[in-house]
């Protein structure tokens, strides 16, 4: 927050925290701006996010299990598990 009520801009370079960047129409408002409303929808907004990256994340290690166990690397696949 800056002393203006607003939230100052903060860009990252790593793909992987895309999740985590707030969305760029939030920079639009202030602080007397936010009611109940906003928060909801923000707060609901972000879990379904959440939720799907958590998807998107264990699809991608089963893939890597069956990846690593299908090449012999026993050790890797049960790290993964």
């Amino acid at each position: 927050m800056s002393q203006y009520n607003k939230l100052v801009p903060k860009f990252s370079l790593d793909t992987f925290n895309s999740l985590f960047i707030i969305p760029q129409n939030w920079y639009e408002y202030s602080k007397e701006d936010m009611d109940i409303n906003t928060r909801r929808n923000a707060i609901k907004t972000g879990l379904e996010k959440y939720v799907h990256w958590e998807k998107d994340t264990k699809k991608f290690l089963e893939d890597m299990y069956v990846e690593a166990f299908n090449i012999h690397e026993v050790g890797m696949a049960f790290k993964i598990k």
